[in-house]
Formats: structure tokens, C-alpha cells, sequence
């Protein structure tokens, strides 16, 4: 199956038990992914998906010290979205009862497929792709709306211009929805990120005014004594 999107982007780990069957699906997993992590040892998978920063975990059923669902189990724990594929020899009642516990995950029946591997990984793409794009999007009262990647405000259809400092201030409120940031976080943000420390609480005050006019009215919320919020409508 050909993939649509930009996988590159994206990181696997893959767990398999049979290290010439993992080598195989490696060379398939490295022309879609930018890394791909492999192993046959159940603890050192716990070891990469701890230290990496993993989006899609691939597991066999079958391989030392940990199987597939107690990997997916452990990492369950820690992570309720992460995607996982489980690959199984043959499913049962009790295999079925793990899995619901373990969802959201895909199972594929080995020996593996290419093409079957291929629609799976399509499926959990485009749900990763979906997650994306929701998230790169700041959504204002009115209909405003931040891009985030792009760092440009909308309003129906057409970007509002905006200064440096402004789009600074944007990025920064938008970074956690309806979060209250003190005066003093942001303008260590600007300190960080523009290298202008002579930002002072009163030119604060008047980027604050001047943005606010190039917003819907009581977007930014002034909390007394504790900072400022974005409003979000999702």
C-alpha cells in the first residue's frame, strides 16, 4: 500500500522474535520511518520506548524475559495512546480478552505480511496524521484560529499581520490551552527565545493592548495577580 503521507517523520520500535524475520521488516520499516529501533529481548524494548521518543510500537507475542502483552501492558501504564501492534500466532478467548484491555492496539497474524503490515501501519498513520493536524491548531472564540507550525493568526482565510513580538506572545499563550502564564514566564519566553531582556513589565502591558485589538474582545484574560490566558473554544 502506498502511503500518503510523510512517514518519515515518525519513529517505530520493533520487538520480533525471529531476527532474520525482524531484518526483513526493517528494511520495509526504514523506507517509510526515519528510525526504527530493533530487538529480540523483551527488556530492552522496555529500555528503548523509556529513552527514545517512540510513536509506534511493534510487538511479537513470542520473544524473551518480556512477551508482546506484557510489553504493551507496562507501556499501557504509562501511555493510554501510544500505537501498538501486536503480532500473534494465533488468537484465542484469553488472547482476545488481553487485547481489550490493552486498546487501542492492531494485531497481525504471523507469519507477517507486507501488504498486511503495510494497511495497518496506513490505518495507524492516518490517525497520527488526524492527532497532527487537531494539534497544530489553536482554535480562538469568533472563529480565530493560531497555526501553530506556521506560527500565523487566521481569520477567515487570510492571515492577520502580526510583529515579531506579537507573534512571540501568540506562540507563547497558545503553547497550553487556557493555561495562566505569569508576566515574569513570559517574558523570560521572550528573553529565551528573541534574546530582548530589556522586555519590562510596563512594555508587557502594551503588547498585551496592542494584540488585543487584532483579537476578538476578552480573548486574553488578565487573572489579578496571577497573569494572563488565551481562551480556547475546543
Amino acid at each position: 500500500m502506498n502511503m500518503k503521507f510523510d512517514t518519515s517523520k515518525y519513529t517505530v520500535l520493533y520487538a520480533q522474535e525471529n531476527k532474520c524475520t525482524s531484518n526483513i521488516c526493517k528494511e520495509y520499516l526504514e523506507e517509510k520511518f526515519e528510525k526504527v529501533y530493533i530487538t529480540d529481548d523483551g527488556r530492552e524494548a522496555l529500555e528503548f520506548y523509556k529513552n527514545k521518543k517512540v510513536d509506534i510500537i511493534i510487538l511479537d507475542d513470542n520473544i524473551s524475559h518480556f512477551n508482546g502483552f506484557e510489553i504493551a501492558s507496562k507501556v499501557r501504564q504509562q501511555d493510554i495512546n501510544i500505537k501498538i501492534i501486536l503480532l500473534i500466532s494465533f488468537l484465542d478467548e484469553k488472547i482476545l480478552f488481553e487485547a481489550v484491555e490493552l486498546c487501542p492496539l492492531e494485531y497481525i497474524h504471523k507469519p507477517i505480511e507486507k501488504i498486511k503490515l503495510a494497511e495497518v501501519l496506513h490505518k495507524i498513520i492516518c490517525e497520527l496524521e488526524k492527532k497532527h493536524q487537531t494539534n497544530n491548531y489553536f482554535y480562538l472564540p469568533e472563529d480565530y484560529i493560531w497555526e501553530k507550525t506556521k506560527k500565523i493568526l487566521i481569520y477567515d482565510s487570510n492571515a492577520i499581520t502580526l510583529t515579531k513580538n506579537e507573534t512571540l506572545l501568540m506562540e507563547f499563550l497558545c503553547s497550553e490551552k487556557e493555561r495562566v502564564f505569569s508576566s515574569q514566564e513570559i517574558m523570560e519566553f521572550f528573553w529565551e527565545n528573541d534574546g530582548n531582556n530589556d522586555l519590562t513589565f510596563d512594555a508587557l502591558r502594551g503588547l498585551i493592548k496592542r494584540i488585543r485589538k487584532k483579537l476578538p474582545p476578552n480573548s486574553i484574560i488578565n487573572i489579578v495577580n496571577r497573569g494572563y490566558y488565551l481562551k480556547s473554544e475546543r
